[in-house]
C-alpha cells in the first residue's frame, strides 16, 4: 500500500512544479493539490485502522485465554 502514498506525493510535487513554472495556479495544479493531500490523508487513516486491527489479540490467543482464566 505504500505505492499509494508515493503516487500521491509525486502528484503533489508535480503540482508544485507546474505552479512554479507558470507562476500562477493552473487548473492542473489546483486539482493535484487537492487530490494529493486527500489521498495521503485517507492512506494514513487506512494504515492506522490496519495497525489497530493487527494489534488486537485474536479470540483464541494465549493472551485472551490467560485473561479469561484469571477471572
Amino acid at each position: 500500500m505504500g505505492w499509494i502514498a508515493v503516487a500521491a506525493g509525486t502528484g503533489s510535487i508535480v503540482a508544485a512544479m507546474i505552479q512554479g513554472a507558470t507562476g500562477v495556479p493552473t487548473a492542473a495544479s489546483r486539482i493535484l493539490t487537492i487530490i494529493g493531500p486527500t489521498v495521503i490523508t485517507l492512506w494514513t487513516a487506512a494504515i492506522g485502522i490496519l495497525l489497530i486491527r493487527r494489534s488486537r489479540p485474536s479470540p483464541g490467543s494465549a493472551l485472551n485465554l490467560a485473561q479469561t482464566d484469571a477471572r
